[in-house]
């Protein structure tokens, strides 16, 4: 299955990415005090960033696209959010807990 099947099959229940996505910001802006210039939206938009890039490393034979993400994807969206988002890679090894690379 190339990269683009596997997005398709990721994002095709759309709706339940995002709702995952946008839990997991909730969660962050509750529990983590944002930067000033920083806003729920932009949480949601790295969310979803950090899903598309998370799809190389899916195996669809294993579950659902949500189950991969869920188990760890709130933590990884807050230490994002902690390091202010603009010019960081976290997802990079998310999984493996590989820290993130400044762009």
């Amino acid at each position: 299955m190339d990269r683009a099947e596997k997005m398709r099959e990721a994002f095709g229940e759309f709706e339940r990415v995002y709702g995952l996505v946008a839990q997991a910001a909730a969660r962050v802006v509750r529990t983590v005090e944002l930067p000033g210039w920083m806003e729920f939206e932009d949480v949601v938009q790295e969310g979803l960033r950090m899903a598309c890039e998370a799809v190389g490393r899916w195996d669809p034979g294993r579950g659902r696209f949500t189950t991969y993400l869920y188990s760890r994807f709130g933590l990884y969206l807050r230490k994002v959010v902690w390091r202010g988002l603009p010019g960081w890679v976290e997802v990079v090894g998310w999984e493996e807990g590989e820290e993130g690379e400044e762009v």
